[in-house]
């Protein structure tokens, strides 16, 4: 095997070495995280035309920041909901909530 060849091959090995530890670093950091964090159940009232839906969601609390926080998940999950009351699919909105037609009341 020729120099460059082998100057290459250490050098990748060394990019995936220090690739595959970057990662795991990151993970162990990610599970640190959110053992620190305390979770509470809470529903969320998304409201889009004439349509309110109740979405149960995880508050994450952790000490200092801006807590509470929303998962990546449920974050999509009310963000799924919010658009599809929009587009009027009371079907898919219903996977992921409760979901009531709000009627006007005259007074």
């Amino acid at each position: 095997m020729s120099r460059r060849r082998e100057v290459f091959a250490t050098n990748f090995r060394e990019y995936h070495i220090m690739s595959f530890s970057r990662n795991l670093f990151y993970h162990i950091i990610q599970i640190e995280i959110l053992q620190v964090m305390n979770k509470k159940k809470h529903t969320k009232i998304v409201h889009e035309g004439k349509y309110a839906a109740e979405v149960d969601v995880e508050l994450l609390y952790a000490e200092g920041g801006w807590s509470p926080y929303l998962s990546l998940q449920d974050a999509e999950k009310l963000d799924e909901v919010r658009v599809a009351l929009r587009n009027g699919d009371v079907k898919r909105a219903g996977e992921f909530a409760r979901i009531f037609t709000l009627t006007p009341v005259m007074v």
